[in-house]
């Protein structure tokens, strides 16, 4: 297993209620390749973000099975995403496991953390986008 550590883009988003961070996170197994078990820190989440809402979206498919855990490794590695199938590009989905904003409202760092991407297979084709949603709201 190796964990692969990649630079992070913020964007600011400018709303109504105040700041929210938009990150977009891309990765390319074609240009990556992943083995199984393997962990891929996406995002780099400083402390005191309330992480609201994560996507993913399957851009192009693996072409043989490759499912993904989103989440926090040191955490809950499946707590955005539990089993997210990468073989099938299409729309973006809204994050499903525990910390999704549906169930739970979302996850509040504590300290500086990255949303991570652990690989359950091997894989060499597929290309994904992440995207996080979060508010500073200082630590809780």
């Amino acid at each position: 297993m190796a964990t692969i550590e990649l630079e992070s883009e913020y964007r600011n988003v400018s709303t109504t209620t105040g700041p929210v961070v938009r990150v977009r996170r891309e990765y390319d197994f074609k240009a990556n390749h992943v083995a199984a078990a393997d962990v891929v820190e996406l995002i780099d989440v400083p402390e005191g973000m309330h992480i609201q809402q994560v996507y993913c979206q399957c851009v192009r498919a693996e072409g043989g099975t490759l499912t993904l855990d989103i989440g926090i490794a040191t955490d809950n590695p499946d707590g955005f995403f539990d089993g997210f199938n990468a073989n099938s590009a299409g729309g973006a989905m809204l994050a499903s496991g525990a910390w999704a904003a549906q169930t739970t409202g979302g996850f509040i760092t504590r300290e500086d953390e990255t949303i991570d991407m652990v690989v359950n297979n091997a894989a060499d084709n597929a290309k994904i986008v992440v995207t996080a949603l979060m508010v500073p709201v200082g630590v809780v």
